[in-house]
Order: structure tokens, then sequence, then C-alpha cells
């Protein structure tokens, strides 16, 4: 699965986005709403690379105080949510708020997941994934060269 390029849409009145056509084929029924570890955007996942997500999580040691802590973060702020025949989801009113999402949102695909942001919120992060000297060095070390 390769999530790519941008996009903006407007939410509905009920707060659903509709997943772009090109994206839709790889959400069936459900998608996984979390947000990211800084809580400034989003990430939108289908239940076959949600599925892996949690199994990583559950895999951790029960024994573990920061392991129970991560499988505490990361299921008590995951919405299961259901996507429509229109390929349209609702994006939790919470989880909106907690990644400052109005009304505008900006799609932004992150290769295994897609991302949601306030218009704002990505302009900054573009800004910085752009300019940022520390992304192209890594990027070169891991031989993930554009």
């Amino acid at each position: 699965m390769r999530f790519t390029s941008v996009t903006r849409q407007v939410l509905d009145d009920s707060g659903r986005l509709t997943i772009p056509a090109k994206a839709r084929r790889w959400f069936s029924k459900e998608a996984f709403v979390t947000p990211s570890r800084d809580g400034k955007c989003l990430y939108l996942y289908n239940e076959e690379l949600w599925d892996i997500v949690a199994k990583r999580a559950s895999e951790l040691p029960a024994t573990d105080d920061v392991a129970t802590a991560v499988k505490l973060r990361v299921g008590a702020m995951t919405e299961e949510c259901h996507v429509d025949a229109q390929g349209r989801v609702l994006i939790p009113e919470e989880l909106r708020r907690l990644a400052g999402i109005q009304k505008e949102v900006v799609l932004a695909g992150a290769i295994d997941k897609l991302t949601l942001w306030n218009p704002e919120r990505w302009a900054e992060a573009r800004a910085r994934i752009f300019e940022d000297p520390d992304i192209d060095d890594y990027m070169r070390e891991k031989n993930v060269v554009l």
C-alpha cells in the first residue's frame, strides 16, 4: 500500500471525510483514526495496516509499565470508524479537536497511512519537512533518496 500526494477537503456538517478515490480501494468497511504521537495531526489507517500496529503493541510485555502505557495510548486514543458506501468516514469530534481540525482538512499521504491536518499546522510541518537538513541526512543514511 502506498498513500501519496496532498489534497484539501472540507468535512461535511457531520464531520465526515470523503476518502479520495485513489485511496478508497485500500479501505473496505472500516478505518482506524488515531492521533500522531505529538497530537498535531491524525493518522487514518486501513484495517490491514492497523492490525500490524495493534499486533506490535499487543506483543509488548505485560510486566513493563511503559509498555502498558503504550498499549493504553494506542488503544484508548484510536477510534474504529465505519466507511460508508460513498467512501466517507466520520472523524470523531474529540480527535478533530485534538488535531485542530475544523472544517477544512489537508490529507497528506505518508506511504503507509493517510495523515489529516489542520491547514495551518500542515503548512508548518511542510516547511520543516522540506527545509530540515537533518531529515535530508536521515534520508541519505537510510537510502531513501529522492
